[in-house]
């Protein structure tokens, strides 16, 4: 009877050592994917703009955007941390099928950088509407380092955003401007 109850007490102990071991591996997992998601960098690229149709800040037609965030952190030597965010709609509109992108243009060479974005959820776009179409997926946001392509300490870049749809892309110079340091 003896040897029973101490049979069970060690297995109850083994059945939570285990547990315990588990959850501590899936808290392990779930960190390791959220800090390689956290410091991925976005791949910055040249951007011919040849064949697209750009759209200047001063006459934007039917486009309308917004910045929730427009800012360049520096950190280490020369090491600079870009974050941008806000939405973007083309007014009656379905932002269902549109992939945003944010594209910057270099003050001094008019060279065109692709900074890939990721495009989220905005409900609160389509409310702020009094029309019927719907806005909820027009918004945009990226954290990227550079990739050492953009220098924010030696150049100014024109921040633009790039409307892709199966129609065709275009280019909107929203006249927002990242200053070099």
């Amino acid at each position: 009877m003896l040897d029973s109850r101490e049979d069970k007490k060690n297995n109850f102990k083994k059945a939570g050592s285990i547990v315990s071991l588990c959850i501590f591996l899936l808290l392990v997992a779930v960190i390791s994917v959220l800090s390689v998601n956290y410091r991925r960098t976005v791949r910055v690229i040249s951007y011919d703009t040849a064949g697209i149709n750009v759209i200047h800040a001063d006459e934007p037609g039917d486009y309308r955007w917004f910045f929730d965030n427009l800012d360049v952190r520096f950190f280490g030597e020369g090491k600079q941390l870009f974050y941008i965010s806000g939405w973007a709609v083309k007014e009656y509109v379905d932002s269902d099928d549109v992939k945003l992108s944010i594209v910057l243009k270099d003050e001094e060479s008019s060279e065109y950088f692709l900074v890939p974005t990721y495009n989220g959820y905005r409900p609160d776009v389509s409310h702020m509407t009094d029309d019927e179409y719907d806005y909820d997926i027009s918004g945009f946001s990226l954290h990227t380092r550079g990739d050492g392509v953009l220098k924010i300490n030696e150049h100014s870049y024109r921040v633009c955003i790039l409307y892709d749809t199966a129609d065709g892309s275009e280019l909107v110079e929203t006249g927002e401007i990242l200053q070099k340091r």
